[in-house]
């Protein structure tokens, strides 16, 4: 069986004095996440200064990731107004659709090779 799971690593900066309006948005953003049966994780992380965050998703296939893009889209874009994006990356084998719908994201898509998860 191939493994058809998607993951993203969303990478930004968080202003100074706006952690707290951060907490707000990712506590919604992870209650609406912990409610799809595609999302096997959720976890969001903030570097010891507070400045740097780290968003790590995981879903069972591309279709899971859209479904997650539909569901927090709107809390997605309070959390842009907040933080500045640098990057996201996306591990496994993004569908076209997938790819298409964060277009308008900075992206960098890797190809999985060698390795296992369990």
């Amino acid at each position: 069986m191939t493994d058809e799971s998607v993951y993203t690593i969303f990478k930004a900066n968080v202003p100074e004095g706006a952690v707290e309006q951060l907490m707000e948005v990712a506590a919604a953003m992870s209650e609406l996440t912990s409610s799809e049966p595609g999302a096997i994780a959720y976890e969001w992380s903030l570097s010891e200064d507070q400045r740097r965050l780290h968003v790590y998703e995981r879903f069972v296939d591309s279709e899971a990731g859209m479904a997650h893009l539909e569901n927090a889209g709107p809390e997605l874009s309070k959390l842009l107004e907040i933080v500045t994006l640098e990057e996201i990356e996306c591990y496994g084998p993004a569908s076209d659709e997938l790819r298409e719908a964060v277009s308008g994201f900075p992206v960098k898509f890797l190809r999985r090779f060698e390795g296992f998860h369990r």
